[in-house]
Formats: structure tokens, C-alpha cells, sequence
């Protein structure tokens, strides 16, 4: 059970692309956090960010919870196709299904990521407009 090069370039880009998003989701959260932060310190004492940045943190570790998720997935998966090519199809199934295990945490994290990151969108819209 070989790949082939179409298919290893196309699998490599979506790497690539699940890699650069959820780095973009770490760089979003942790940046609302610092920048929520900054706003608290420069704002009077009606106005409390706490659980918008509490919540973008959350969101944070979220996103890197799903990174480490989905390098887990791609190294089962690795592991699965090269059982696979040394026709050890017991092992090759075991690794498949860690592989799919891992991705639907990833993708799981990911999407708690994007509702939390919205949720401390909404918290943070609402103190600012008290």
C-alpha cells in the first residue's frame, strides 16, 4: 500500500495548512489576552476584562492542546502507512486508529478553540459597551 507523489504533496499541504491555522488561533487568543490585558490597566474599575481574558487564555491552550493533537495524529499515521508498506496489517490497523483518534481530538480542541475565542468576543463586547 504505497502513496504516491500526488497524493504525499496534497497530504503534506493539508499539514501545512491545519499547522498555519491553529498557529493563527494561538496568535489570536494570546493576542486579544495581552491586548485585553493592556485595556484593564489603562481602564476605570467598572469595566473588568477577567473572564474575556480568562477565557482567550483558555482558548489559548486550546489551540496548542490541538497542535500537540494533531502532530500526534500525523506521526500515527506515518506509522500506519509504513506498516502498511511492510505488509504488517495488524499494526498498520492499531496505528489507524490512534491516527483517527488523534485527529478528532485536534479537530475537537480546534473548535473549542473558535467557540471560546467567540464566546470571549461576545464578554468582552459587553463590558465595553456597559
Amino acid at each position: 500500500m504505497g502513496i504516491d507523489k500526488g497524493s504525499n504533496r496534497q497530504f503534506q499541504a493539508a499539514i501545512r495548512i491545519a499547522v498555519d491555522t491553529q498557529g493563527a488561533l494561538l496568535l489570536l487568543n494570546g493576542g486579544a489576552a495581552l491586548a485585553l490585558i493592556a485595556t484593564t490597566s489603562r481602564s476605570d474599575a467598572r469595566h473588568s476584562y477577567a473572564l474575556s481574558i480568562a477565557c482567550f487564555g483558555t482558548a489559548a491552550l486550546a489551540a496548542v492542546i490541538g497542535l500537540v493533537l494533531s502532530y500526534f495524529s500525523q506521526l500515527s499515521y506515518a506509522g500506519a502507512v509504513r506498516e502498511a508498506e511492510n505488509d504488517d496489517l495488524v499494526k498498520a490497523g492499531a496505528m489507524r486508529e490512534r491516527y483517527e483518534i488523534f485527529s478528532r481530538l485536534a479537530i475537537s480542541f480546534v473548535m473549542l478553540s473558535i467557540g471560546v475565542c467567540l464566546f470571549s468576543l461576545w464578554t468582552a463586547y459587553g463590558v465595553a459597551s456597559q
